[in-house]
């Protein structure tokens, strides 16, 4: 009989890794904003 190996907390940890990607994508983009403000200020 052949074993199948289940993988617990993949699926899990995928969709974690997801979320974090989203956040940090997220902050990133507000921070060029406030860059672009902030150039455009001192011209």
């Amino acid at each position: 009989m052949k074993m199948t190996r289940f993988f617990v907390g993949t699926a899990e940890a995928e969709h974690v890794e997801m979320y974090l990607k989203a956040i940090w994508h997220i902050k990133e983009r507000e921070a060029v904003k406030t860059d672009n403000n902030i150039m455009n200020n001192i011209s």
